[in-house]
């Protein structure tokens, strides 16, 4: 099946560790593949940066205190899906402290922004439709 339209910017603020997590040359495709499961398209910012960076967004846009894992911001044009923003610190230190694989765990905030983007909200729809996302995208080698 043809990847749907969905355009991908990938903003590195911290590249340091990533290829730890991920394999940057594969990520577009599986963060396509993730869009293609749940019919979304348009353009996509995902930004990938530490606690600082997204301390200051937090309490910036949702006057919230600390570092979180992942924020989304729905965009405000018909053809821009929204931005997703990650601290891979948080990834390292959550995927550790929940004793998860990291990669999985960041695959699962990929979701989880992805899906708030999309109009979901926390409980068991998002959370079963995380997870059928996630069994489909190790289904295609991206995890």
């Amino acid at each position: 099946m043809p990847m749907r339209n969905t355009k991908i910017k990938i903003i590195l603020d911290y590249n340091k560790i990533i290829p730890f997590l991920v394999d940057m040359r594969n990520l577009k495709k599986c963060i396509k593949k993730i869009c293609e499961f749940i019919d979304a398209k348009g353009y996509l910012e995902v930004k990938l940066t530490k606690d600082a960076e997204i301390e200051k967004l937090n309490k910036d846009f949702l006057k919230l205190e600390g570092p979180t894992n992942v924020l989304s911001f729905p965009g405000d044009e018909q053809d821009f899906l929204g931005s997703i923003c990650i601290s891979i610190d948080a990834i390292k230190r959550e995927s550790n402290l929940y004793m998860q694989d990291p990669k999985e765990y960041f695959y699962r905030m990929i979701v989880h922004g992805i899906l708030h983007l999309c109009g979901f909200q926390h409980g068991d729809v998002m959370y079963n439709t995380t997870d059928s996302i996630l069994e489909h995208i190790k289904g295609e080698g991206c995890i």
